[in-house]
């Protein structure tokens, strides 16, 4: 019958140390507990292992050890109630090797997940790599949601959305200053109506290219570069039964200061100058080339 052995300690050799324990009088599969301060270690004797000492792994009795070692084994238990944290050594694991395992790596300062295919994250059904589910922000529950970074004190935080709310859908991506719909950055489809629409909340403005400042109106295009030999915006027209470009605005009885004026409150016109616009005819009646567009100035 093996015996059962208690400790207070793991190495050094003095009293109440497991490795104190005389190895003439130890049998295969002895057990032992060890009680430290800070651990519990259970570990059972394997009389012919002859393994090299790693303390906690494998200890080697001081005294007759002959191939004797104490070797730490894994502890089952039916249910596991903490009441402080969880330590875990360098390349620690939890799971089987089979997958799922998480392993820590404490000098490197992450954490690897491998084994698996699919993950999830408020979801039990995940059905991709990375499957993330509802999550609540206040009194709004909110889908697919990965939140990068923690509110601060005023409140700013930013969010990277997948997936629908209940008025949109597609990707969403927020910097918010305590309310999510302050500003952020829209790529979807409305709901109800379909179209897929790039949207900036609130008073911001969308910039494409480059911009030394923040885009000074609601969409502006910026070619930044003085060769790149391209236009900064190009229209092609499949529908030839529809304009280029539709103008919305409101002309107004004698005046000539809005966005659109009547030719009936026009009393002179100046050219001033040309723009260059380039037209190419898939119909081949008109010279494909750059033609210049006269502007004008208006007087009553």
């Amino acid at each position: 019958m093996a015996d059962f052995f208690g400790a207070i300690d793991l190495t050094g050799g003095a009293a109440g140390a497991l490795d104190a324990i005389d190895g003439a009088g130890l049998s295969d599969k002895d057990g032992a507990v060890v009680i430290t301060p800070t651990a519990v270690y259970h570990y059972s004797l394997d009389e012919d292992s002859g393994a090299a000492e790693s303390s906690p792994k494998i200890i080697v009795p001081d005294d007759n050890p002959g191939d004797k070692r104490w070797l730490l084994r894994n502890a089952v238990v039916n249910d596991l109630i903490l009441t402080g944290n969880i330590t875990m050594p360098d390349g620690g694991t939890i799971g089987q090797a089979a997958g799922p395992l998480l392993t820590f790596y404490d000098v490197d300062n992450y954490l690897s997940i491998t084994g698996v295919s699919r993950v999830g994250i408020g979801t039990v059904t995940p059905d991709a790599h990375l499957t993330l589910g509802s999550t609540l922000i206040g009194a709004a529950l909110l889908t697919n949601e990965f939140r990068m970074g923690v509110p601060g004190a005023n409140g700013n935080y930013a969010i990277l959305r997948f997936g629908q709310d209940a008025a949109h859908h597609g990707l969403h991506v927020w910097y918010a200053n305590a309310d999510p719909a302050l500003a952020y950055l829209e790529i979807g489809c409305m709901q109800g109506n379909n179209p897929i629409f790039l949207q900036s909340q609130e008073a911001g403005n969308v910039g494409i290219g480059s911009h030394a400042i923040f885009p000074t109106a609601k969409l502006s295009i910026n070619q930044a570069g003085s060769s790149r030999s391209i236009p900064v915006l190009k229209l092609a027209q499949a529908d030839i039964s529809e304009e280029f470009i539709r103008f919305v605005g409101t002309a107004a009885d004698n005046v000539i200061t809005q966005s659109i004026v009547a030719a009936a409150d026009v009393g002179t016109a100046i050219v001033a100058g040309y723009v260059m616009v380039y037209v190419q005819d898939d119909g081949n009646q008109i010279t494909d080339q750059a033609y210049y567009v006269p502007i004008y100035t208006l007087a009553a």
